[in-house]
């Protein structure tokens, strides 16, 4: 660990100089708390006034969400003395872990699935 050092960090048990994994880390999660949609960012981030009903009656969810948002800045930072090894193995982790999702989403999208039938449209039994 002490010899098997990369780029900048010569070192992989010692934290990294320069702060940059620790960012790089907080940039990850930080990217993974962001919704994916522009309704979900504007609940996320009380952008719009209006908002689906949906995403009026999970106000928990949005707050909770809001707050792991704030710790993914946060805690990466407070870890800042972590050996670089461990920075090195979470930024490659969660990096390779998000192109697979991109791809696993581009390459075999779930089907779109239907409304459910509602009470008119269900057959009477005879």
């Amino acid at each position: 660990m002490t010899t098997g050092g990369i780029l900048w960090f010569p070192d992989l048990s010692a934290p990294d100089p320069y702060g940059l994994l620790p960012m790089a880390m907080a940039g990850l999660l930080c990217y993974t708390w962001i919704p994916k949609t522009a309704a979900g960012r504007a609940a996320m981030f009380n952008l719009s006034n209006k908002l689906s009903s949906s995403l009026e009656t999970s106000g928990w969810r949005w707050r909770l969400r809001r707050t792991a948002f704030v710790a993914s800045l946060l805690l990466p930072m407070a870890a800042m003395n972590l050996p670089s090894g461990m920075f090195v193995y979470w930024v490659s982790s969660a990096t390779f872990g998000h192109i697979n999702a991109a791809l696993v989403e581009r390459y075999m999208p779930l089907d779109k699935h239907q409304a459910p039938a509602r009470r008119k449209d269900v057959p009477r039994k005879a």
